[in-house]
Order: structure tokens, then C-alpha cells, then sequence
């Protein structure tokens, strides 16, 4: 890995020295859907457990909240 007798930062690939580039393209729809489950999960949290409750604070329908919480396997 190293060019010299040390493994310097600047050896390492991108993805474990921090300089990693993030494309807005292939990013973004990952970070906003982290974004919005962080959201759902908080408002479960502050409703404690109620997702009706949770899903009038998010303004959004029940039937909503349920399938984004079944795309994220926490619905049994």
C-alpha cells in the first residue's frame, strides 16, 4: 500500500483516508432516505410507538408511514 516505508494517508484509497468525493447523483437519494427514516424513527420515538400519532406529526397518512416503515423491516 505504501510508497515508502510508512503507510501515509495519501496511500490509503479513497473510501478510508477521508477524501472520498461524494457524487450529489449517486449520494443524494441514499442520504435523504437515511434523512426520513431518522425523521420516522424520531417521531415514533417522541409518540412512544404510536404510528398514528407519528404520522400526523409527519404529516403524512397512515398507510404511508406503514409501508416506509415495512421498507425499512421494522413492521412485523
Amino acid at each position: 500500500l505504501a510508497n515508502g516505508s510508512r503507510v501515509e494517508i495519501d496511500d490509503l484509497p479513497p473510501e478510508l483516508s477521508g477524501k472520498k468525493t461524494i457524487s450529489p447523483e449517486t449520494e443524494k437519494p441514499h442520504l435523504l432516505k437515511d434523512v426520513e427514516r431518522d425523521l420516522i424513527m424520531d417521531a415514533l420515538d417522541k409518540s412512544g410507538g404510536n404510528r398514528i400519532k407519528a404520522a400526523i406529526a409527519l404529516g403524512m397518512g397512515v398507510a404511508t408511514l406503514y409501508r416506509k416503515l415495512k421498507s425499512y423491516k421494522t413492521l412485523q
